[in-house]
């Protein structure tokens, strides 16, 4: 069975498979088991509330949007997520990740860089973790957060940014890098769960210079995965895909939150119906 066949085939089982919502396995699951359906969708069982963040509340990084569950339980937190643009961009190229994490059940803060012409990847890192310790000390919604799971995303040099901020900040559980740029292509002093999204036909961060190495460079005993979008450019992840939707819901969902439930859609192209849009998929320590 190629590994493409075998993909198709584990999708196609969690998609009929589904388990109730009630069926938790852990402490910080929450909503649904993973489906084809839910991963992709925009909404989740949470309700979203935005709160816009002035340049001048947000020690070290720049204006961003704090995006939160509004109907928590009592008591209930979330694991924070801090989401960085890329080389010229702003916080509009990554800002859909933003209530489509935060209505499966996290707190997230998509942010604008200082200086976006000349943050390269360490300092954009830096600012990553600057956004957590905001969400986590000094945000309106702080009491929402659980400061011991942590997660990281970025496009582009927010991508390697992302693999930056993990290797000096020992409390991120997982880190994704979108179409990642990085002049470092030794990221084998991590800790973390690292998920690699890039794109077939990427000529700003080309896989061969930048994704391919990144992902052979991370060490054992991490979980890893690379996933390569077919036909895509650099910036495939700038607006809504269902791709990387639901590939980044189930990273976060299985290494933020500890999910379990999503460890069969990692071990699956997690869209079924839609897999001619993967070119190629592989994971190292999924579990």
């Amino acid at each position: 069975m190629s590994p493409k066949t075998s993909l198709v085939s584990a999708l196609a089982l969690l998609a009929t498979a589904a388990v109730p919502a009630t069926a938790l396995a852990g402490p910080y699951d929450k909503g649904p088991a993973p489906t084809a359906a839910n991963l992709v969708s925009a909404t989740g069982p949470y309700s979203v509330k935005q709160t816009a963040v002035s340049n001048n509340d947000t020690p070290g990084f720049g204006a961003a949007t704090v995006w939160s569950p509004s109907n928590a339980a009592p008591g209930e937190t979330f694991g924070a997520i801090a989401i960085a643009p890329g080389f010229t961009e702003g916080e509009s190229a990554i800002k859909w990740l933003g209530p489509q994490l935060a209505s499966k059940g996290f707190v997230v803060a998509t942010i604008n860089v200082n200086n976006t012409f000349i943050d390269l990847p360490n300092t954009r890192g830096k600012q990553l973790n600057f956004a957590l310790a905001y969400l986590t000390d000094l945000s309106p919604v702080k009491n929402l957060v659980d400061p011991e799971r942590l997660g990281v995303i970025g496009h582009s040099m927010g991508g390697g940014a992302t693999f930056e901020a993990a290797r000096t900040n020992p409390k991120i559980d997982a880190a994704v890098g979108l179409a990642p740029w990085s002049p470092s292509g030794d990221f084998s002093d991590l800790n973390t769960a690292n998920l690699i999204v890039g794109a077939e036909n990427d000529i700003i961060a080309p896989m061969a210079l930048h994704s391919n190495p990144f992902y052979a460079s991370l060490a054992d005993p991490n979980p890893r995965a690379k996933i390569v979008i077919k036909g895509a450019d650099h910036f495939v992840t700038n607006s809504k895909s269902d791709t990387v939707a639901a590939i980044t819901t189930s990273w976060v969902k299985r290494y933020v939150d500890q999910d379990t439930r999503y460890t069969a859609a990692l071990g699956a192209n997690p869209l079924g119906t839609v897999a001619a849009k993967v070119q190629s998929y592989k994971t190292a320590n999924v579990n």
